[in-house]
């Protein structure tokens, strides 16, 4: 299965720069300062990183091994930097190398031998998350979810969920509906994967589902660091069991981050703080000259 993560690289313009040890003042600084006003306060040209992310898994029943094989291809114009790629399965983690730089068209892929594998006869997730950095170094996360089965038998899973698309700046709510579409309740133990730059509230739940029931759940969503224009995927993964056999069924539903997130709005304080300190040092220093000619 492929999930895709996109992610706005941001890559500042600077109008201009000052050598402290020769800073000429003159009838041209003010305009000067403003016109670098002007261009640090301009909204800063953003590439594209867009990363999609699948796996597959090879069983070698003689040598007794699986091998899962995770690929990362970098679909966007910006160059995707410290790549790395996490798996967790059956109570086992693992992590890949990190790649240093996977451009604009390229893949690359790695595989880990599984170590650890379930012994019930049923279909199980491997969850797997890529960390990577835009060239500023701003993290990104992006997710994916691999059905393993043992055993002989045809995966049937009888509960069902479905959500809308979610819209995020600072904070929201991902609502999900579950059904139960069997005539026997159901113990569903459930998982929200999302990006680290998203908190989820609750991430993992427990759920009784009475005969052909169907419920609402939500889920609270804080935004710590998702830039806007940036786009996720939230995996939902249910699982149960049943007469000796293990079942697992996903929901994945889309996330975008609109403008006025939190990282945009703590991106613009620091700017303008930091202008308004540089504005305040200028204005004493052409006052202090003013006085000493005077």
């Amino acid at each position: 299965m492929h999930h895709i993560v996109k992610g706005r690289a941001s890559r500042a313009k600077f109008g201009f720069f000052v050598r402290m040890t020769g800073l000429l003042w003159s009838s041209a600084l003010v305009p000067a300062l403003v016109m670098a006003l002007i261009c640090a306060a301009a909204p800063a040209h953003a590439g594209t990183i867009s990363l999609t992310t699948w796996s597959e898994v090879t069983t070698d029943s003689d040598l007794g091994e699986s091998l899962l094989t995770v690929h990362a291809r970098n679909e966007g114009d910006e160059a995707a930097r410290n790549v790395q790629a996490h798996v967790e399965f059956a109570g086992e983690k693992y992590s890949g190398p990190k790649w240093e730089e996977l451009r604009p068209g390229e893949e690359k892929s790695h595989q880990f031998e599984l170590t650890k594998l379930p012994e019930n006869t049923g279909t199980y997730p491997i969850f797997m998350t890529v960390d990577f950095s835009d060239l500023n170094l701003y993290p990104f996360t992006a997710l994916n979810v691999t059905a393993y089965q043992v055993g002989e038998f045809t995966p049937r899973a009888k509960i069902f969920a479905k959500a809308d698309s979610v819209e995020l700046k600072k904070k929201g709510t991902f609502k999900v509906e579950l059904s139960n579409t069997n005539d026997e309740p159901k113990s569903v133990t459930g998982r929200i994967m999302s990006p680290d730059e998203i908190q989820i509230n609750p991430a993992n739940f427990t759920k009784e589902l009475g005969a052909n029931e169907n419920t609402t759940m939500e889920f609270e969503l804080n935004n710590l660091s998702a830039q806007p224009g940036a786009s996720y995927p939230l995996i939902l993964v249910m699982e149960y069991d049943k007469d000796g056999t293990h079942h697992y069924a996903q929901l994945v539903s889309q996330m975008s981050i609109a403008a006025g997130g939190i990282a945009q709005n703590d991106r613009n304080t620091i700017v303008y703080v930091a202008l308004g300190v540089i504005g305040a040092i200028v204005l004493v220093e052409i006052l202090r000259r003013s006085r000493a000619k005077s």
